[in-house]
């Protein structure tokens, strides 16, 4: 779901709380009412990204048609294996079977956190 508002009043006080999907939006309570706001699931692209192989042994491919700035790699615990600039390609002999987060951050700051699994 993606909301566009326009000439929103900037002295609203009041506010709501809406969520999707467990993500919880603060906005105006009229967002729903508001001639200058529009509600649609079709008015935007979502950064995606195909990751693969998926399990993969010793190097992981990353096709998208977004341009990411950047990479971090994480273990189910939490702890940052590596933040580096964007690579199509990667080089994973080095780490331990398990599993792990990649997330793919592009310039604007948009983030796509896939699950990766090595064998």
């Amino acid at each position: 779901m993606h909301t566009v508002c326009r000439n929103f009043p900037s002295n609203a006080t009041s506010r709501a709380t809406l969520s999707f999907q467990g993500a919880v939006v603060t906005t105006h309570p009229d967002v729903f009412n508001y001639p200058g706001c529009v509600m649609s699931a079709t008015d935007f692209e979502a950064t995606t990204a195909t990751v693969f192989p998926n399990p993969f042994t010793n190097s992981l491919q990353i096709e998208s048609n977004t341009k990411f700035k950047t990479m971090e790699l994480y273990d189910v615990l939490g702890k940052q294996i590596f933040n580096q600039n964007f690579e199509n390609q990667l080089n994973t002999s080095n780490l331990a079977q398990g599993i792990y987060l990649l997330r793919l951050i592009t310039e604007d700051g948009e983030v796509v956190v896939k699950k990766v699994v090595k064998e």
